[in-house]
């Protein structure tokens, strides 16, 4: 499409406004976007982290209360107490298999199950969990695991296949074992479980008498952290090492466990420090995150050591869409106003500029294009068809051109212009007489060049053997040449070497036209020169290439010629052929039905022109009655179509053999329509075209052929 001055002064106007506005909106909204990014990262990481220390330091003062009412109410010793010390056997453990068994199924004021919830170890886990109610359950083994004591009834009875309990029973006096958060169904509430050995001096062996279990509910942590923050709702998570979210802050519907973050994600979790990132989270979308690790806040050296708490963190995260639309609500808004202001200036500029430069400029263009029509130069696309102006209507807009009054460089443009016009027509005129005379020259000259080349070439074929002769075979001869222009860059002759004797030469000059044809010209004179060493191929091409490279060599020009001459001696019934640098031709045995090449591997036989000095190879071969010999050049078969894929030589011989029976000269045009066939040159070749024929055949046959 075609922009007027109009539409290219508003675009540059535009340009000139909005892209200084536009440039700085968007530096404005880049960094903008970052800090802000970067705050909300901040805000998160820090919800995070406060979730995180909130869990941790709840964690360590619940573990320290259990830990100084284990020791206050010396719990080891009343286990001890409630232990029957009965030795460990095979019937003590029938016993106990036949409770653990039994234990599911019996209700709380069955014996087995009253003696460990009625007991006064019991009433008084009862109360440090009713002064603490943090603990959703609290439970006391002894010292092979069996239950002793409970807030309330547990779902088995022996706890030593527990991973739990053994932890507990091998850790030493002073430290306590942790496991991960979880969710308990018991107690239907995401819980940490604490198992602490209980040591009594009075243990036999120095193991411990039992081990306490303690389920600790987190939920009342989680319920300190606020949902939202800024007025941006933050989702609060809880997430293990492998990524599954365990918790969500605030979410009746979530099921722990079900969902996981992705591995890329918590990677960046395991340098245990708080942080921040922007993440596309699945099924949530772009997420603006914070993270920290929960651990069990440090204590003084006295107090119990923890361990096997698995690593986890506190997640915070919120919408990246919501927590960035407030800034972007703004964004929108001074856009709006400079998106205004911009414009109102480019309907100013343009008022301006349309009364003091687009309409001088126009009596300009319409000026230029009225002389553009008058002297033929071109036409304009808006200019109705076949409306030419006349001289006095193009001399009428110079004379409005010339009455520009602006006052600055386009009245000097217009008075320029003006007397440009002028002589413009007047030279108009007399350019066009000119241009008629030498259009006759040129024409002249290439009618010249073309009849000139068509000289060269043979006119009619010589009588190989004249008529007269006995030798009942004979040659036929038929060629097609179309160069791609006027005058073309191939050239063949037919030369009479004898009473049974012809060469055949052909040669493709590099290019076509009438450079090309100029080199022809050159090659025919240097072959007739070559007369008295016809019959030897090889000399013949050795003697063109030494002239020829003395012509061409001080020219500077690369130029180079292709070139293949064969004799074919029907006395002896023999070929005789040389090649310099030229394509292969084809034989064709009708007797076998075979098409094969003359010269297909042949190297360090470079074309004519290229090297001073060459000695090209002679080859030569038996020949018989019907044998078909067609030389021709690369134009037959390099030709191209719309597609890119070339001819090529296998199609040219699948033409040969499609046309085996065929006429000499129905075989030439079969395989020159083949070719154009295939690209499609109905407007003419992209390069010269050559083809020469030559048949073995019956005399008589061949002269009413």
């Amino acid at each position: 499409m075609k922009l007027r001055i109009r539409s290219k002064f508003i675009g540059i106007l535009v340009i000139a406004v909005l892209l200084p506005l536009g440039i700085a909106l968007m530096a404005f909204n880049w960094f903008g976007e970052e800090y802000y990014r970067r705050s909300q990262g901040t805000i998160c990481q820090t919800a995070a982290s406060q979730l995180a220390l909130s869990i941790s330091t709840s964690l360590r003062h619940e573990i320290d209360l259990l830990d100084e009412w284990i020791g206050f109410t010396n719990v080891g010793a009343q286990v001890l107490a409630l232990d029957d010390h009965q030795p460990a056997g095979t019937s003590l453990q029938a016993d106990i298999d036949a409770i653990d068994a039994r234990w599911p199924s019996l209700p709380v004021d069955a014996p087995e199950v009253a003696a460990c919830l009625q007991n006064g170890l019991a009433r008084q886990l009862r109360e440090f969990q009713k002064r603490n109610p943090g603990f959703a359950e609290l439970l006391v083994t002894d010292r092979l695991g069996r239950l002793v004591a409970a807030t309330n009834k547990t779902s088995d009875y022996w706890q030593a296949d527990e991973p739990w309990w053994q932890e507990a029973d091998r850790a030493k006096v002073g430290d306590a074992y942790v496991e991960g958060l979880a969710f308990d169904e018991s107690s239907a509430s995401h819980s940490i479980d604490l198992a602490i050995p209980l040591y009594s001096p009075a243990a036999p062996g120095g193991k411990p008498a039992g081990v306490l279990k303690g389920i600790l509910n987190v939920m009342p942590f989680f319920k300190k952290i606020p949902h939202t923050i800024g007025y941006v709702r933050t989702v609060h998570e809880v997430v293990l090492e492998s990524g599954e979210i365990i918790s969500r802050l605030g979410d009746p519907e979530f099921v722990p466990f079900q969902e996981t973050i992705p591995a890329s994600v918590t990677r960046k979790f395991q340098t245990f420090k708080p942080g921040s990132m922007v993440e596309d989270i699945p099924g949530t979308g772009p997420v603006i995150l914070g993270f920290a690790p929960i651990g069990i806040a440090a204590a003084g050296s006295e107090d119990l050591r923890i361990q096997g708490l698995k690593p986890m963190w506190a997640v915070a995260y919120r919408d990246e869409r919501a927590a960035m639309a407030p800034l972007r609500e703004h964004m929108r808004i001074i856009s709006l106003i400079g998106i205004g202001l911009a414009g109102g200036l480019v309907l100013l500029g343009y008022f301006i500029a349309s009364r003091k430069i687009i309409a001088p400029i126009n009596s300009l263009r319409h000026a230029a294009r009225a002389i553009s029509q008058t002297v033929k130069l071109g036409e304009s696309p808006s200019a109705p068809s076949g409306q030419i102006p006349s001289p006095r209507q193009t001399a009428g807009l110079l004379q409005d051109v010339e009455n520009i009054r602006t006052g600055d460089e386009i009245e000097d443009l217009a008075s320029e212009f003006s007397f440009m016009g002028q002589r413009i027509l007047s030279y108009h005129q007399k350019l066009e007489s000119e241009i008629a005379e030498k259009t006759r020259e040129i024409r002249r000259d290439l009618d010249f060049a073309r009849q000139f080349q068509a000289n060269l070439m043979p006119r009619k074929y010589p009588d190989v053997p004249s008529l007269d002769q006995k030798p009942a075979l004979g040659l036929k001869f038929h060629h097609i040449y179309r160069p791609a222009s006027t005058v073309g860059g191939d050239f063949f002759n037919v030369l009479k070497l004898g009473d049974s004797k012809a060469g055949i030469f052909i040669a493709d000059v590099m290019g076509h036209g009438a450079r090309s044809a100029l080199v022809t010209a050159i090659i025919a004179t240097l072959l007739q020169d070559a007369e008295g060493i016809a019959g030897d191929p090889a000399e013949v091409l050795r003697m063109l290439n030494q002239h020829f490279f003395k012509v061409v060599h001080n020219t500077g020009d690369v130029v180079f010629v292709s070139a293949f001459y064969l004799v074919l001696d029907l006395a002896a019934m023999t070929a005789t052929y040389a090649s310099a640098g030229h394509p292969s031709p084809l034989v064709l045995d009708r007797s076998s039905g075979q098409v094969i090449e003359l010269t297909p591997h042949l190297s360090n036989n470079p074309a004519l022109g290229l090297f001073e000095s060459c000695t090209y190879g002679v080859f030569q071969r038996p020949i018989k009655e019907r044998d078909v010999f067609l030389l021709f050049t690369d134009g037959l078969f390099e030709c191209m179509n719309g597609r890119g894929e070339e001819f090529g030589r296998e199609r040219l011989m699948r033409a040969v053999e499609e046309h085996l029976g065929a006429d000499l000269n129905d075989l030439a045009e079969s395989m020159v329509g083949a070719a154009g066939t295939f690209a499609g040159q109905d407007g003419g070749a992209a390069d010269d075209v050559c083809l020469v024929g030559v048949e073995i055949c019956n005399k008589d046959l061949g002269r009413k052929a």
